[in-house]
């Protein structure tokens, strides 16, 4: 999961005990949401707060978050499909109760029973489907916030054979493109993400070997540091020569680096090149930013879910606050019985939310609203802070067309009118992947 911008307030930075916090939370009768830094809106966090007692604090990597659940110290978190996993498996999270949410309308209810899911597949974005189809735990213990996919995102003139491009030959494009060598041997151009899991899967989309890749064993002893060093071997990135990586866990920094011009290229998930192009578009001193702000998605993509947890240790009489909560934030206002995007209630926590993250709703009511504004050349009765153009709307649902998409590994693209989509997820390791991921990660890392 990439990191948001990490801001630490005065009253953040005193060391007090999680034991002391909780007990602190408790007296005041609040409920210590966490997450990263700027994944919530200021407004929303502060009407949170006053109306339901909600504190927002953050943290700098949500695996903070099975500590923060172990001891009492995070009432319900936002984290990545991969941590809730971990959670699951470790008995830190209550199962979410969706008949408590008032604000979906009975027509996105499913008529079925458990252990079918407790909504129809109109409620959500097909990708968020597809990962559910594959593990129900995730609708079980958790509730889809905001959607993000990989992409590699470059500025300037498009690379050799763009069009054409796929994750197999994309570092050889790379490597062969002069503009990301590095300044003088010292000064990179090119940026990762500094997320082992993530980097982890980006050099098994190099390679190839996607097969499975979202349904690795825990069980599977992995040479992680050999599929780490595909990203250099092989007359791939290891052309640019040394230091032509540079590697940082603030993705905010990577764009800055990518706007100030200090970076050509980046490895970077779509929220975090949405920003980057759209501050592109607003410095009127660049012309054509269209056309030299350039995108590449691949296939498979790999996407990563986003979800509200709740920890395993509230009792029962505070979790109806937490319930409404969670409806305010992600359902009020943007469903109805009747209509899609249009019935929209532009006040609502969840398009303010959106509109101050700008990261793909999970929501397809929010999703058809965003489509029909682009469609309507941006109507002014629209409260969006920004407008969007067409690759706007293409960095926030990325190119292939779910609605129509015929689903599995093994689809056969060549019979007629079948839109073939291919999707990997980012999953969780076992704990001894994990610390053999560390230890391999570092190893690599020191040998850049």
């Amino acid at each position: 999961m990439t990191l948001k911008l990490l801001w630490v307030t005065p009253i953040t930075s005193l060391a007090l005990p999680t034991s002391l916090i909780s007990i602190q939370s408790l007296w005041n009768n609040e409920l210590r949401l966490a997450t990263y830094q700027a994944y919530i809106s200021d407004e929303v966090a502060s009407e949170a707060f006053e109306k339901f007692g909600i504190k927002t604090t953050y943290f700098e990597n949500d695996k903070e978050v099975l500590s923060g659940f172990r001891s009492g110290t995070y009432d319900l978190a936002i984290i990545s499909s991969s941590t809730l996993e971990e959670a699951i498996s470790q008995n830190l999270v209550k199962k979410i109760d969706w008949s408590q949410f008032s604000s979906i309308p009975e027509k996105y209810k499913s008529k079925e029973q458990a252990p079918h899911k407790p909504f129809t597949e109109d409620l959500f974005d097909p990708v968020i489907n597809q990962l559910f189809s594959k593990n129900a735990k995730f609708y079980e213990y958790g509730i889809p916030y905001f959607l993000s996919y990989l992409t590699f995102v470059y500025t300037g003139e498009k690379l050799k054979n763009s069009e054409t491009l796929k994750w197999e030959n994309l570092l050889e494009a790379i490597a062969e493109d002069s503009r990301f060598l590095p300044n003088n041997n010292t000064a990179p151009k090119l940026a990762l993400i500094e997320d082992e899991l993530t980097i982890f899967y980006i050099s098994k989309l190099i390679s190839g070997d996607t097969k499975k890749l979202s349904e690795i064993s825990k069980n599977d002893q992995l040479n992680f540091y050999s599929q780490l060093s595909n990203l250099v071997k092989n007359n791939k990135l290891g052309r640019l020569g040394s230091n032509s990586i540079f590697l940082h866990p603030n993705s905010s920094l990577v764009s800055e680096m990518m706007l100030s011009g200090e970076l050509n290229g980046a490895f970077m998930y779509n929220g975090d090149a949405l920003y980057t192009y759209r501050t592109l578009k607003e410095d009127v001193k660049l012309q054509d930013v269209d056309n030299k702000f350039h995108i590449f998605e691949g296939t498979p993509s790999l996407w990563l879910l986003d979800n509200i947890a709740i920890s395993a240790k509230i009792p029962q009489e505070r979790e109806t606050k937490i319930y409404e909560f969670l409806n305010q934030l992600l359902f009020e206002g943007v469903l109805s019985e009747q209509g899609e995007g249009r019935q929209i209630d532009e006040t609502s926590w969840a398009w303010k939310n959106f509109d101050y993250l700008k990261y793909t709703p999970t929501l397809k009511s929010l999703q058809a609203k965003l489509r029909d504004t682009a469609k309507s050349e941006q109507s002014p009765t629209t409260k969006l802070s920004t407008q969007f153009d067409a690759k706007d709307i293409k960095l926030l649902f990325g190119n292939q067309e779910f609605d129509k998409c015929q689903w599995g590994e093994n689809t056969d693209s060549s019979e007629e009118n079948k839109t073939v989509c291919q999707v990997i997820f980012e999953s969780s390791l076992s704990a001894s992947q994990n610390l053999q991921l560390a230890l391999a990660f570092q190893r690599w890392k020191n040998n850049l």
